[in-house]
């Protein structure tokens, strides 16, 4: 039988990490112990946000000496899951609405809905 390229040791690890969380996360922090998977799960783990009650669980292991829980809380205390995103634009090009509604629409206290007041607003500003 021929294996596929994606199955070998490590990379259900690697795959369950780019979950956010969920019924991943307690095989990656069991994998944290078998030093062959160790090391993509700690990746995986550095990189997963919706722990819950399992950060505990890595927590005592890094105080046990798990030099790979470590690294995972060490990680999260970097929030290298945050610095590791692409960086936000400087600007953002937004399309803005032009309506043939009322312009009178912009005086307040109105019976009408805030949205086309916006749109009348966007009108005057020429957008």
């Amino acid at each position: 039988m021929k294996r596929s390229p994606a199955d070998y040791p490590g990379n259900g690890d690697r795959t369950a990490g780019h979950n956010a969380g969920g019924y991943n996360i307690h095989p990656l922090i069991e994998a944290l112990d078998d030093e062959a998977l160790a090391p993509a799960a700690a990746q995986a783990l550095s990189h997963t946000l919706l722990m819950f009650d399992s950060f505990y669980d890595v927590e005592e292991k890094a105080k046990a000496g798990n030099a790979y829980a470590q690294q995972v809380m060490r990680s999260w205390a970097d929030a290298e899951w945050f610095l590791s995103r692409p960086t936000v634009a400087e600007k953002l090009p937004l399309p803005c609405l032009k309506s043939a509604a009322r312009r009178t629409l912009t005086t307040f206290p109105r019976r009408r809905t805030p949205g086309r007041a916006r749109i009348s607003h966007c009108m005057r500003w020429q957008c």
